[in-house]
């Protein structure tokens, strides 16, 4: 029989029987079934470590998620201090512009818990830094334009990554911030939609927009 994998392949066995000639195959180094442990927070751990020190990768992106929950949290507590507020002044009027108020202040409440998360953050901002498109060098004619190319899944996600990385260790100097400092900082900006990475991404949509005409040129 081929191996089993998962759980799936496990429930696809209608013949029990069967299961004692199954091969068994030994976990790859990164895998692992454990719920604490996210694919996406450690594949960015990797790009982040250099030299192989992986236990120092792991430290600065601890720090990182510290920051970014020191940050957000004096936001959110000012939102929860204001929603809980307003039900008061619900329960003490009736009328219905402040009913409209305390319920505008716990969707602002929920929609902060829900960014309160550092892991919901990275999430977020690596998804909103992914490009859809790229641009590469084709030479036609003697001449080379700039081929706009659908980017895959991974490769989305390398340039996220990249650009992210790229970003926190190119900053000005001196350098009077840590990396989690400004890491933190980065990945609140780009879950807003704000920042260096995104402004990366928007001109890398801009000139594949600018050079759709030269698309056809993919295919040689």
């Amino acid at each position: 029989m081929p191996p089993l994998v998962n759980d799936d392949d496990f429930a696809k066995v209608e013949n029990k029987e069967e299961l004692k000639f199954a091969k068994v195959r030994f976990a790859g180094i990164w895998e692992s079934n454990s719920p604490l442990v996210d694919p996406d927070y450690e594949r960015f751990t990797r790009y982040v470590m250099s030299g192989g020190r992986k236990y120092l990768a792991y430290k600065l992106m601890h720090d990182t998620f510290y920051e970014m929950k020191l940050i957000r949290y004096p936001k959110w507590r000012k939102r929860k201090e204001k929603a809980q507020a307003g039900a008061m002044a619900k329960e003490d009027s009736e009328q219905e512009g402040a009913d409209e108020s305390s319920v505008g202040d716990q969707n602002a409440e929920q929609s902060d818990e829900f960014m309160l998360d550092p892991m919901k953050i990275f999430k977020k901002a690596l998804k909103n830094c992914e490009p859809l498109v790229t641009t590469q060098k084709i030479k036609r004619g003697g001449a080379t334009y700039q081929v706009p190319y659908p980017l895959m899944d991974k490769q989305k996600e390398y340039y996220a990554t990249k650009w992210l990385i790229k970003a926190v260790k190119e900053r000005s100097k001196p350098r009077v911030k840590r990396f989690p400092e400004i890491m933190a900082r980065e990945l609140i900006e780009a879950a807003h939609g704000q920042g260096k990475v995104i402004k990366m991404r928007d001109d890398i949509h801009r000139l594949a927009d600018a050079n759709k005409a030269y698309a056809h040129y993919r295919w040689g």
